[in-house]
């Protein structure tokens, strides 16, 4: 399993020998702001949507773990069916390996 990137780690500081030019501190606030945060946070919606080996299709308008959500995973060789309801996740059919 891939772990989650930190959406919220800094570059660290210059330390108080090291002399930056004044532009590469924009640099680095540039490469954070607009590289790394939006990257890193895209990076981990799309691992929440397959963790455990688990892909959620959230309903518009829902968040994971909303009723009327579907999920699809994989349990021994078959492919399993589940649809939320009432806070709990139903099954709804399986697609088995052997073509049963």
């Amino acid at each position: 399993m891939i772990d989650k990137l930190n959406d919220r780690e800094q570059y660290p500081e210059a330390k108080e020998d090291e002399e930056l030019p004044s532009y590469s501190r924009g640099i680095l606030r540039w490469l954070e702001d607009d590289i790394w945060f939006p990257i890193s946070r895209r990076i981990n919606w799309l691992l929440d949507r397959v963790k455990d080996n688990t892909l959620e299709i959230i309903k518009e308008g829902s968040v994971a773990g909303d009723d009327g959500n579907w999920r699809f995973f994989i349990d021994g060789d078959d492919l399993k069916t589940q649809r939320r309801e009432s806070g709990t996740w139903v099954s709804k059919g399986t697609f088995q390996a052997d073509g049963t």
